[in-house]
């Protein structure tokens, strides 16, 4: 299929020129409806009812995760997420269902689930009767070109297993067949956008959009089947505007085809044992030295060979590349991405009691918990459900004795990320919380054997532990505890 260069250069201009400007209030409310709460906790064991709500914004182009299974299992009904941009790209999706939409900056969102279908309303502004409902059209008209698109990606899926054990070669008919229905399902899901927007039925950015949502997966496909060339991809990367309103989601993944084409496949193989099997290494070195992206989908590309490096190589290797990056970057919010996500492996500790801030700031254990008033210590971590669901009891206590109680949250987590993630989603306060970093030789862990998690301390004013195995926060016979030791 030959593609009209011109056609899509005009098309990518046209799409995001009457975008507007607002004010940006710095917050994302994203809050589910008690009916769904109600029903997800009636029926949780059904896995595929789960929604995961993904947030995209122009400092996180892979997106932030701000409410899946783990977090759901907690009390908390309403997320929050700090923003700088205008817009901002809310993905909602369950296992029968997913939901993509351009949300302004400030906006209130009310996030239901009915009979498995997914619906987002916004509540502090008016909106069109259909603009959060687009790819559910699409869906019921069976015209979603996100279905199709991972029909080529995932082929297998679409097979039962005897098929792809008798016809191994099966799977590339499949890859064809969605091609060609892709480019067809495009061409009219334009058209039922087209209409929805004539009509004044959606805004023109939830149009411009979906249809630049489409046209990147034709784009990418063309690539991988290679009817687009070199020359010719590197004039669609380089004409993208570069100020957009919202986030350009798909135009980083249109980055990550062109690499994958053009740099991955062409490095040497090393048996990994994943699923590309490259060296990594190569490939970053690669991409650093090409001038055919720009440098925030340059900056995208190198965090992700840097992460394929972290996974595969040595650490000496690996200290390497980060330390490439983080000399060589200019952008400070991917030089922050950086430091958080690796900040675990590299972060000199000098003593066996320092642990580090949410700002990365090394401190000292053993001052921390010397504030001349009693200090529980929570041991927990992101991944750890009932330490999670201990979380809104601990916060009602720290009301209740701000005063005379000092609360601290320790974390084992490995990767700081997902720390300061999970911080966000259970709000909880950033001053009392800090990374151990070295659990296995940290003082306090070694000491008192605290092999599993949630586990709780109580410490005195002078820094000795008065009881260390306290009762949870969600245990009565912990304010009887506290209540006893502040008479002393």
């Amino acid at each position: 299929m030959k593609v009209n260069l011109i056609f899509l250069l005009l098309f990518i201009t046209i799409c995001f020129s009457s975008i507007s400007q607002i004010q940006k209030p710095d917050s994302i409310v994203v809050t589910m409806d008690k009916q769904t709460k109600r029903n997800i906790d009636k029926y949780n064991n059904f896995w595929y009812l789960f929604p995961y709500v993904t947030v995209y914004d122009s400092r996180h182009p892979n997106g932030v995760e701000i409410l899946n299974k783990q977090s759901l299992k907690d009390t908390i009904t309403t997320l929050l997420f700090s923003t700088e941009d205008d817009f901002y790209i809310l993905n909602c999706r369950t296992l029968q269902s997913e939901v993509e939409v351009v949300v302004k900056n400030g906006d209130k969102v009310i996030l239901s689930l009915n009979n498995e279908q997914i619906a987002i309303n916004v509540t502090n502004r008016t909106t069109q009767p259909l603009e959060f409902k687009v790819d559910n059209i699409l869906y019921h008209r069976q015209k979603n070109p996100l279905i199709l698109v991972k029909k080529y990606y995932n082929p297998l899926h679409f097979m039962s297993i005897e098929e792809a054990l008798k016809t191994p070669k099966k799977k590339y008919l499949v890859k064809k067949q969605a091609f060609e229905e892709i480019a067809a399902c495009i061409k009219s899901a334009t058209q039922i956008v087209d209409s929805l927007e004539q009509n004044a039925l959606i805004s023109t950015n939830t149009a411009s959009f979906n249809k630049m949502k489409f046209r990147t997966f034709l784009l990418s496909l063309n690539i991988l089947e290679s009817k687009i060339n070199f020359d010719s991809a590197r004039i669609l990367l380089n004409s993208y505007p570069n100020t957009l309103r919202y986030p350009d989601k798909y135009h980083y993944k249109l980055a990550e085809c062109i690499t994958d084409k053009f740099i991955v496949e062409k490095a040497k193989e090393i048996p990994f044992n994943d699923l590309t099997n490259r060296d990594y290494a190569e490939i970053y070195d690669k991409i650093n030295q090409s001038d055919l992206f720009l440098t925030r989908h340059k900056n995208f590309l190198l965090m992700r060979e840097l992460d394929r490096i972290f996974k595969s190589f040595s650490r000496n290797i690996s200290k390497k590349y980060y330390d490439s990056f983080l000399n060589n970057t200019q952008d400070s919010a991917a030089k922050n991405i950086v430091r958080d996500k690796y900040a675990f492996f590299f972060t000199p500790i000098n003593n066996r009691d320092e642990v580090l801030s949410v700002q990365n700031q090394k401190q000292s254990l053993s001052e921390l918990l010397k504030e001349n008033k009693l200090t529980y210590v929570d041991f927990w971590a992101s991944w750890c459900g009932p330490c999670r669901v201990e979380v809104p009891h601990s916060k009602k206590l720290q009301e209740k004795y701000e005063k005379d109680i000092n609360f601290i949250y320790l974390s084992i987590d490995q990767n700081a990320t997902q720390w300061k993630t999970a911080i966000n989603q259970l709000a909880l306060p950033l001053k009392k919380n800090f990374l151990i970093t070295n659990p296995k030789n940290n003082t306090l862990i070694q000491k008192y054997k605290v092999i599993s998690i949630p586990r709780y301390m109580i410490i005195d004013a002078k820094g000795v532990v008065i009881n260390q195995n306290a009762p949870r926060p969600s245990d009565p016979r912990l304010i009887k505890v506290f209540n006893e030791l502040l008479k002393k």
